[in-house]
């Protein structure tokens, strides 16, 4: 299953049977109100998501960092700095061979991360 079919399926999956990657390999899919970005670029799809501003968290630098030791904290993903926003965000590489129920799973541990992630700025 290539990147367009695995999208596609996963649209139909989670009830949003037109989902498909647009004509710059992206899609954007809203869970409640959390964010999640599939993104197409070098024959791997990432997904990405913005966890909140990092203006007045300069604190937790340090917490963030850590929790990308590894994947540990993350998800498997990464946190990062959007400089242009000033925002933190986190994102998730995923590389073929692709399946539909695992996408689906990792899917989900993203957006359980991205709302840990943005409690956690919430409450620091």
């Amino acid at each position: 299953m290539n990147e367009q079919e695995l999208v596609e399926a996963f649209g139909k999956r989670i009830g949003l049977p037109g989902l498909t990657l647009g004509e710059e390999q992206c899609c954007a899919v809203t869970f409640d109100q959390d964010e999640v970005i599939i993104d197409h670029e070098n024959n791997h799809l990432f997904l990405f998501s913005e966890l909140g501003s990092a203006t007045g968290h300069e604190n937790l630098y340090t917490t963030m960092l850590e929790a990308n030791h590894l994947g540990q904290s993350s998800g498997f993903g990464s946190i990062g700095l959007d400089p242009e926003r000033g925002s933190f965000t986190l994102t998730r590489v995923l590389v073929g061979p692709y399946d539909l129920k695992l996408f689906t799973e990792q899917v989900s541990l993203f957006v359980k991360n991205v709302r840990y992630w943005k409690r956690y700025l919430t409450e620091n």
